[in-house]
């Protein structure tokens, strides 16, 4: 529905809801034969097989994080939880047309000044300082 102003987008959501509202009490009679103990049942199994896809969808990607997570140092893993919401945000603006307000402008441009000032005091610390690094931080 890309081609659709939001308004139109808009419209065409809520009409299809009215008519499936509308649609819904025919199914319902079609079931009418069925005792309800049987849709029930069926309703349980199904939305516990839809939420078994969907904890593997999630944990997936959630297994494969938390696996690369323990190989790097505390501040790449930082600066990654900023590069991939950035990523996120250019493919938004730039592939799929979202808009990009000035308000936006400013909220992106001082995380990145700040992520920028961060490097550089890292980049010089001292050398004899200590740096975070993750067995520093285990118990």
């Amino acid at each position: 529905m890309g081609h659709f102003s939001e308004e139109k987008q808009g419209v065409l959501y809520t009409a299809a809801s009215y008519l499936l509202w509308g649609v819904l009490p025919l199914y319902w009679k079609l079931l009418e034969a069925r005792p309800a103990l049987e849709i029930l049942a069926h309703r349980i199994i199904w939305s516990f097989a839809f939420m078994i896809i969907l904890l593997a969808a999630t944990a997936v990607p959630l297994l494969y994080f938390a696996k690369g997570a323990k190989r790097v140092s505390m501040t790449m893993l930082g600066f990654l939880q900023y590069i991939s919401p950035t990523i996120s945000l250019l493919l938004g603006v730039f592939l799929f047309g979202e808009p990009f307000t000035r308000a936006h402008l400013y909220a992106f441009s001082c995380i990145w000044t700040a992520l920028i000032v961060f490097s550089v005091v890292q980049i010089k610390q001292a050398p004899g300082q200590k740096k975070w690094k993750r067995s520093s931080l285990k118990a």
